[in-house]
C-alpha cells in the first residue's frame, strides 16, 4: 500500500464526510427520514475510514492460504504456523462450482485486513482462479501461487506447468510470485542389495520441498511496509 496516498485518501475522505454531515443537519424536519438515512451512512462511512486510519499502522502481516480444493492447502498451512505472518485458510474464496465467475469477496478482504495470499494449485489456473487473483492484486494484497504436488509430475511436464503458472501470474496486474512445491511428496520405492545377493523392495519417505517457497515469503517480508493492507 502507498501509505502517503492512502493518508491523503482519507483526509480527503473525512473532509468529505464533514460536508455531508453538515449538510444532512440542514435538511428540512419534512424529510426526517431522507436526513436519517444520510446520517447512518455517514456514520459508518466514518466509523470505516476510522478503521482504515488504524490499521495503517500496522507492521504485522496477515495471509491467507487458499486456493483449489484437494491441493495440499492444509499441509501447507501447517508448515507456515512457524512463520511470523499470521496465517488464515480462507475458506471463504474458494472457486465456484459451476458458472466461472470469482465471487465478490471485497468486502471479506478488506474486512480481514488480509496483505498476502498464497494461492495453492496442483495445474495451471482457470479462468475463475485468475478472476479472483485479480482481485487480490486490484485490492494491493501480495499474491504467491504455489505450484503444489510436483512430485506427481514428471520433470519436462513439471517445467510446463510452472511456465504457464508464471505466464498466467505476469498477465495480472501487479507483482505475483510463482513457486513449486511438494508439501507432502508420495514415498518412493528403494531397491537394495544384500550382502547374500538378494534385492530388497520398499518405501522410503520422501522430504518435503517448501525452500522456494519460504525463499519467496522472505522475500515478501521485506516489504512488509509496502505489504500492509489497511
Amino acid at each position: 500500500v502507498d501509505r502517503a496516498r492512502l493518508e491523503a485518501q482519507l483526509e480527503d475522505l473525512r473532509r468529505i464526510l464533514e460536508a455531508l454531515a453538515t449538510e444532512s443537519a440542514l435538511i428540512p424536519d419534512t424529510t426526517t427520514t431522507l436526513a436519517a438515512d444520510l446520517q447512518d451512512s455517514v456514520a459508518n462511512y466514518e466509523a470505516q475510514r476510522q478503521a482504515l486510519a488504524t490499521a495503517r499502522d500496522r507492521t504485522h502481516l496477515h495471509g491467507w492460504v487458499t486456493g483449489e480444493r484437494r491441493s495440499g492447502k492444509s499441509t501447507i498451512l501447517r508448515h507456515l504456523q512457524a512463520s511470523s505472518i499470521t496465517w488464515t485458510d480462507a475458506a471463504a474464496p474458494l472457486l465456484p462450482p459451476e458458472n466461472g465467475t470469482a465471487p465478490d469477496n471485497s468486502a471479506g478482504m478488506a474486512g480481514a485486513a488480509v496483505d498476502l495470499v498464497l494461492w495453492v494449485t496442483e495445474g495451471d489456473l482457470t479462468a475463475s482462479a485468475l478472476a479472483q487473483l485479480r482481485q487480490h492484486v486490484i485490492a494491493g494484497q501480495g499474491v504467491i501461487i504455489a505450484f503444489n504436488k510436483t512430485d506427481h509430475y514428471a520433470p519436462a511436464d513439471q517445467q510446463t506447468v510452472l511456465a504457464q503458472l508464471q505466464s498466467q501470474g505476469e498477465a495480472l496486474p501487479g507483482n505475483v510470485t510463482v513457486v513449486a512445491v511438494a508439501a507432502n511428496p508420495r514415498p518412493v520405492t528403494v531397491r537394495r542389495h544384500q550382502a547374500n545377493g538378494e534385492i530388497t523392495e520398499g518405501q522410503e519417505a520422501v522430504p518435503p520441498h517448501l525452500a522456494d517457497l519460504d525463499a519467496a515469503l522472505s522475500d515478501w517480508l521485506h516489504q512488509a511496509d509496502t505489504l500492509v493492507a489497511a
